[in-house]
Order: C-alpha cells, then structure tokens, then sequence
C-alpha cells in the first residue's frame, strides 16, 4: 500500500494554528510512489499540500471533494547513505537537527528551532543566524504535478535565493533530499543546538 485515502477529515492536527477546518477528500502518501499515486488520482482537483501545516491559513471551514488535500506528513524517511543525509520531505527540521547531533554532523542547529518540514524549507530556503537550507542541498528529488513524473534536481547557483528557491515556480511536490555531511563534534554541535539564541528572518 503506498497511500491512506480519507474522507470527511478534521484537518487541525495538520495545521500548526490548529483551525478545525474539514476536507472531504485527503490523501496521505506512505512514500514516494504514493506521491506519485496520489498526483494521478487528483488531476481533476484543486491539490493542497501540507506538510507540518506552519504558515499556512484554512480559509474555509469546510472544503467538498473538489479540493484534494495531500498530507505529507508520512513521508518521513531520514537516514545517512553514501556519506550524504537522505531525508524526506515531510520530516520536520527539528527531527533533521537532532539526528545530524546524535551522528556528529556539523552545520544544522540552526534548524532546530525552525517550525516546518524539510520540503518546506526547502521551498522557501528557510534559514536563521548566518544559515540557509540550501548551504547543504545536493539534490532534490520532485514529482511534476502534470504528468506525475519523479526528477532528481541538481540545483546550480542562483537557484535558492533570499527566502526563495527555484521550486517556488515549478509545478512540483518535493518529496526527497540529499544533504551534505561535515563531521563534527557531538559536545560542541549539542551547546550549539542548545544555547544559540533564535533569530528567524
């Protein structure tokens, strides 16, 4: 099974302001074909994307069938493969920020106290302090909403910008990335982690 279809859902546990809007139509994917799966199956529907549900606002109570919700929040997978961290996208930074500590990875403390996804900072090349995502991106896996199909993106410079990335004008899901290791520490990446003080822009 690659995918959970759900009708008649409260939708406040994924969102991060908790507004108890309802949606007749959702569909979680349980990993990447599922993305696959479910961008077939809505071609005919307005899709929403959420992921950790941060910066985002229900404007409606209700919403009919017309409107897919995909919800990302399964596609989780976060582990350490050929010298390179391989996460997806619905995994939440702070999940990202913790296992580059416990693998003494240096470099994502910074993302620790950030409230979202990876896909998501990857969207917006979220960042704080003198950070961004796109510091450590190798690759970046998408699903092209038109015709469903998987690509690995290399981004070259002038990709990620100011809050910013190429994706932001592509019709695609983010579902997967490769980020880069520089070993470290694990007292020092911890103080990091613990005592910078927050400063999101």
């Amino acid at each position: 099974m690659n995918i959970l279809i759900q009708n008649n859902i409260s939708l406040k546990r994924f969102n991060t302001l908790r507004l108890d809007s309802t949606c007749d139509y959702a569909i979680t994917p349980l990993n990447i074909q599922g993305v696959i799966e479910a961008i077939q199956l809505t071609q005919d529907k307005r899709r929403v994307i959420l992921g950790n549900g941060s910066n985002v606002l229900l404007t409606q109570e209700h919403y009919d069938d017309s409107t897919a919700f995909i919800l990302m929040h399964r596609l989780d997978d976060l582990d350490i493969q050929d010298n390179e961290i391989v996460v997806e996208a619905g995994r939440t930074l702070h999940d990202l920020a913790w296992f580059t500590m416990d693998n003494e990875v240096e470099g994502y403390a910074f993302c620790e106290d950030i409230p979202g996804t990876v896909g998501g900072a990857l969207l917006m090349n979220a960042g704080q302090w003198e950070y961004t995502i796109s510091q450590y991106v190798n690759w970046v896996e998408v699903v092209h909403c038109d015709d469903a199909r998987l690509e690995r993106i290399y981004p070259q410079e002038g990709f990620f910008g100011y809050r910013h990335s190429g994706f932001n004008t592509m019709n695609a899901i983010i579902v997967r990335s490769g980020l880069s290791i520089t070993h470290g520490n694990y007292n020092d990446i911890f103080e990091k982690s613990c005592t910078t003080n927050v400063n999101v822009i």
